[in-house]
């Protein structure tokens, strides 16, 4: 039986000047659902900013039940430490897993959790991710702001390169609101901006090696529950601010790159990691999308093909996962 409780945990790397806001956010969503937060569970790593501070004075401030927990510098180690943590003191409980920069709609927790009340073999629900551009960038920052963002105003555009059919066999009897039978072609993954689990027991930490924990722990619970294991909740919006820098851009996917490519190389998840290949759809690009955005679809494919072609050739860094300077949300 699903639990009445939830947890969240949350990973944070310098988010003084945000964490307040995403806090704020979290109380304003769980108005939303009949559950109840038990505990927001937070893990600082290789901060060099005040972000324990700004946690204090918020939890203070907004009344929330929150631990913070540390762990050593990397988004892994972070990830890792908290899904112990949850395991240990939390283990029947929902888990949670969002950024500290992210911003929830109001009903996304409660359109996850509705998920795994109707299907009982969903192990995980993911949200949708969509940007949310600032009016005040340069004209041309926006428009690589919402190129880099397009995949996400149209979840359609993008299928996977497979049949992966079996792996959406609810959406025959539930369809979803906008996306309907359309789903059979869609993504297997989840993103790791915003997923829900139903249980902290059921989860497993990362690899030694791996990088994120979408990557990984989609092809993991594919391998331990079987292929109806997840689906993605396209109601459940997490809004985010995109990429407007190309160098930025690359860092971050060549991270997923390599990450892929690590986790692909685990013999017991080679195959699956394969059946994660997505492609635009270009028939409904061509159909269905305004002209101004298929001209950006255009530039968007030419981007990726020059990066596809320039990971291939360039050595993967730590360093990628972390910023000089954080972008506001």
């Amino acid at each position: 039986m699903l639990s009445d409780e939830y947890i969240v945990i949350m990973p944070a790397y310098n988010e003084e000047a945000s964490i307040h806001s995403a806090l704020e956010n979290l109380a304003a969503t769980d108005r939303s659902t009949p559950r109840t937060l038990r505990r927001i569970i937070i893990c600082v790593n290789g901060c060099t900013d005040d972000t324990e501070g700004a946690i204090a004075k918020s939890s203070k401030a907004l009344k929330l039940p929150i631990t913070v927990i540390s762990s050593s510098p990397g988004y892994t180690n972070a990830i890792n430490r908290l899904l112990g943590h949850a395991r240990r003191y939390y283990p029947h409980h929902i888990l949670v897993k969002t950024d500290a920069d992210a911003r929830l709609d109001s009903h996304a927790l409660r359109y996850m959790f509705e998920q795994l009340d109707r299907h009982d073999e969903l192990m995980i629900v993911g949200g949708h991710p969509m940007p949310q551009i600032p009016r005040d960038l340069p004209l041309a920052r926006r428009l690589l702001a919402r190129t880099f963002s397009l995949r996400s105003i149209y979840p359609l555009a993008q299928v996977s390169h497979y049949d992966t059919r079996a792996f959406h066999a609810i959406c025959k009897d539930d369809p979803q609101p906008g996306i309907g039978q359309r789903e059979y072609r869609l993504k297997t993954f989840f993103h790791g901006r915003l997923w829900c689990a139903r249980q902290s027991l059921l989860l497993s930490n990362l690899t030694d090696g791996v990088i994120g924990d979408d990557v990984f722990l989609t092809v993991w619970l594919y391998k331990k529950y079987g292929i109806g294991s997840i689906r993605v909740a396209y109601n459940a919006t997490t809004y985010y601010t995109p990429n407007y820098s190309l160098r930025r851009h690359w860092k971050v996917y060549k991270r997923i790159d390599e990450d892929r490519h690590r986790v692909a190389a685990l013999p017991e998840y080679a195959e699956l990691q394969e059946l994660q290949r997505t492609k635009l759809d270009w028939r409904y690009i061509l159909a269905h999308v305004p002209l101004h955005d298929i001209v950006l679809f255009g530039f968007y494919a030419g981007i990726m093909a020059i990066e596809n072609f320039t990971f291939a050739h360039t050595a993967y860094k730590e360093s990628y996962w972390h910023y000089a300077k954080k972008e506001k949300s």
